[in-house]
């Protein structure tokens, strides 16, 4: 067996994004994807890069680095990114104080944003009902992806370097570490060696260590989300955020205005199924509406089962509806996304032996998050 330097397991954007920043060191890589293509969590989002909504500090730090990634990447391949900015929309006085608290936050970081008025806010997005606006904060420089477009188009860049081989349709059953390396075996009895092996394949990594898996406290979680038939007529900016999303993203938090909001001000069904809504307009001129969380503890994921709970969709479709005025709210398609989640930490990293690193569970935060800390992940590791 020829070694190569470093193998990755999972072709999601946290295995993708890896790949990525070991390419830029110089090492040669071989991805693993145990599909055609990646189907899970990279491509059943949003394509929201949101670094705005991240926690200050470390996480908000990895979102603007991916953002910078998206559009170094943008300019040598069309890979679906939009510099087309992120509009929060206030729906009452205390979260309009929130957002001017965290305006002057980004003010003070040089981070670009706009606090805007009521009629400000209804002049950039007039869809919006004016019933449910009492201002905004605009984020200019802030980018849109498509989950269905951006990684593929990634990995067909990777695969341009003589460094890169991705080998999918191919699942990894075994993992050792041995005296001459890290020897990976697939099912079809393939093995391989490496330098370093990492893991980046979310929920999936329990076939390789469920006893691991099982005790890792980790989470999967659910979401609903909705799609119209395309509105070529209707021009949202980027990423559409809303009352519901100030108070869930950990962004505002450190608002000290952020307690004053009051959770009963929520219906409870809303706050029961975890919906905060978003909008984001494709480039087809459809519109993704959510979305839903459920949450299941690892072991026991079925329990969130396969069925897109019309409940729950209407739900999130009559305050969405509260909220932007569109001509058609037929929905297209509707589904579920799903991703790995833990309970106490931002990203669940563990290392076997010393060359198997394990990164997955990085949340709801992926796309935003993603290529920044892999690249720092990977920074880390080699030092």
């Amino acid at each position: 067996m020829k070694k190569i330097d470093c193998i990755v397991v999972g072709g999601g954007a946290i295995g993708t994004f890896h790949a990525l920043a070991l390419l830029r060191m110089g090492k040669t890589v071989v991805q693993f994807e145990r599909n055609s293509k990646p189907y899970n969590s990279t491509v059943q989002n949003f394509g929201q890069v949101v670094a705005s909504g991240m926690k200050r500090g470390f996480w908000q730090e990895m979102g603007f680095r991916s953002t910078e990634i998206y559009k170094e990447l943008n300019k040598h391949l069309n890979l679906g990114i939009r510099e087309n900015g992120s509009l929060y929309v206030a729906s009452s006085e205390v979260e309009l104080q929130v957002l001017a608290e965290t305006a002057q936050y980004f003010n003070s970081i040089n981070y670009p944003s706009q606090l805007l008025s009521k009629a400000e806010t209804l002049a950039k997005q007039p869809s919006l009902q004016p019933d449910y606006v009492f201002g905004g904060l605009f984020f200019p420089t802030e980018v849109t992806a498509e989950p269905r477009v951006t990684i593929y188009k990634i990995q067909e860049l990777l695969c341009q370097s003589n460094n890169y081989k991705l080998l999918t349709n191919t699942f990894v059953k075994d993992i050792e570490e041995t005296s001459q390396g890290v020897k990976v075996t697939d099912a079809f009895n393939n093995q391989y060696l490496a330098e370093k092996v990492f893991v980046c394949t979310g929920f999936e990594y329990r076939a390789l260590f469920p006893l691991l898996f099982l005790t890792s406290n980790l989470m999967q979680v659910k979401l609903n989300m909705l799609l119209t038939y395309p509105m070529p007529e209707v021009k949202l900016p980027g990423s559409l955020l809303t009352g519901l999303t100030i108070r869930r993203y950990d962004g505002f938090k450190d608002a000290s205005s952020y307690k004053l909001l009051n959770p009963e001000e929520v219906a409870k069904p809303l706050r029961d199924y975890g919906v905060h809504i978003l909008f984001k307009q494709a480039i087809d001129g459809s519109i993704i509406i959510g979305d839903s969380h459920e949450y299941a503890d690892a072991g026991n994921e079925e329990s969130l089962d396969f069925f897109n709970d019309n409940a729950i969709n209407n739900l999130m479709l009559n305050e969405a509806k509260r909220i932007l005025n569109l001509p058609n709210w037929a929905i297209r398609y509707q589904w579920n996304g799903y991703y790995a989640q833990h309970k106490t930490e931002e990203v669940f990293t563990k290392t076997i032996g010393n060359n198997i690193h394990i990164c997955c569970a990085i949340g709801g935060k992926g796309m935003t998050t993603s290529a920044g800390f892999s690249e720092w992940h990977v920074g880390e590791l080699y030092g």
